[in-house]
């Protein structure tokens, strides 16, 4: 099997001093290394503690907070920190 691939050289900029966090539990100040072509265009970023649900984490969620009888509304999403909590252990 052939696979041709285009390659390029660029020089980039890696940046370690943004953060991100709130500072709370689900949410702590953490480094983000982020790379940055020399034009301004973010091109990569590492963050270690990502705050993004996947869907499976949703349905994972879902089927928690089923069992626990979650109210709707702004007190359902403060189960969404107590299910995050269980997540840990």
């Amino acid at each position: 099997m052939n696979m041709e691939q285009d390659v390029s050289c660029r020089e980039v900029v890696i940046t370690a001093n943004t953060t991100r966090g709130k500072g709370v539990p689900n949410s702590p100040i953490r480094r983000i290394v982020e790379v940055w072509e020399k034009d301004g265009t973010k091109i990569a970023e590492h963050d270690p503690m990502p705050e993004v649900l996947t869907y499976v984490d949703a349905v994972h969620f879902a089927r928690w907070c089923q069992s626990k009888e979650c109210p709707a509304g702004p007190l359902g999403m403060n189960m969404l920190d107590k299910w995050l909590e269980t997540t840990k252990s």
